[in-house]
């Protein structure tokens, strides 16, 4: 699993009014496309599809076949406007993975009219999709390279629950301040022992940004 960050100096990923297009440069921007094609999908939760309303999609560069990574939303209740533009034509299936009780509900007829693929999930302890759970359903539909772009949320899940096995980071050098979006919400780690240490891979320069790789130490 493939975590991707694009953040300030100080791992902020939108200010306080939740303004985050673009912090990262043009050159990062389309290193992300190239990442995004080495996997079979591309992950966000609701909280990014509804502020950003990503298209998720490899653009800029050739694909075999014009084969698009497929669309993976976390979005416990449904929350997905029909006409986001995930579900833009040709470009690879939309799965959306929520809670049961959503799965049952009228808006999973509303999505799937929109050509969404509805997977329904265990909710864990916060009442969010587990992230445990969405992963055995990707599974099920032979989806097992996943490249999560976030948000926080999501990102803190992945991290908490050991899943991220590379760190993709884009940093600008930019700084925004502590009232900022943070990139990765809380983990619950009390002492230095705790924290999830990854094993830096590489650094390059990425136009104005910096490209950092990490993979999870064993």
């Amino acid at each position: 699993m493939t975590l991707k960050l694009a953040t300030t100096l100080d791992g902020r990923i939108a200010t306080r009014t939740g303004e985050s297009q673009w912090i990262t440069g043009a050159e990062s921007r389309l290193s992300v496309h190239g990442l995004r094609a080495q996997h079979d999908g591309v992950l966000v939760g609701i909280g990014t599809a509804l502020a950003d309303d990503p298209q998720l999609t490899v653009r800029g560069l050739a694909l075999p076949g014009n084969s698009q990574p497929h669309r993976i939303i976390l979005d416990t209740h449904l929350r997905l406007p029909p006409h986001a533009q995930v579900f833009e034509p040709d470009s690879g299936s939309v799965f959306v993975l929520c809670g049961l009780e959503a799965a049952a509900s009228e808006r999973r007829r509303v999505l799937e009219q929109s050509g969404a693929v509805i997977l329904s999930c265990q909710l864990d302890a916060d009442g969010h999709v587990e992230i445990e759970s969405a992963l055995a359903q990707l599974a099920a539909q032979r989806l097992t390279s996943i490249f999560v772009e976030g948000g926080g949320s999501v990102a803190s899940a992945f991290l908490r629950a050991r899943l991220v096995d590379r760190l993709e980071w884009f940093r600008a050098p930019l700084i925004i301040g502590g009232d900022g979006l943070a990139a990765v919400s809380s983990l619950g780690v009390d002492q230095l022992l705790d924290g999830i240490r990854f094993k830096r891979m590489g650094v390059r320069n990425s136009g104005a940004d910096i490209w950092e790789t990490y993979e999870l130490e064993a």
